[in-house]
C-alpha cells in the first residue's frame, strides 16, 4: 500500500573519481521523521539478535 503524501526526492548526483557517487535526498519533515523511527528500530533489533550470542561471563566481549 503507497502513500500518496509520502515524497521522496533524489536531488543530487554526483559520481566520484573512486568509482562512488553522492546523492541527496529531501522529504518532508514528518516522513523523516518515520524513516529515522524506522531505522532506530531496526538497530536495535539487530543488536538484541546479536547480544543472545554473547556470554555474560566473559569479561571483555571481543572473547565472547
Amino acid at each position: 500500500m503507497s502513500d500518496p503524501d509520502f515524497t521522496v526526492r533524489v536531488t543530487q548526483i554526483s559520481d566520484n573519481p573512486d568509482g562512488s557517487g553522492d546523492f541527496k535526498i529531501e522529504m518532508s519533515p514528518p516522513d523523516k521523521d518515520n524513516l529515522v523511527r524506522w531505522a532506530i528500530l531496526e538497530l536495535l533489533k539487530q543488536a538484541i539478535e546479536e547480544g543472545k550470542n554473547l556470554d555474560p561471563g566473559k569479561d571483555n566481549l571481543e572473547d565472547a
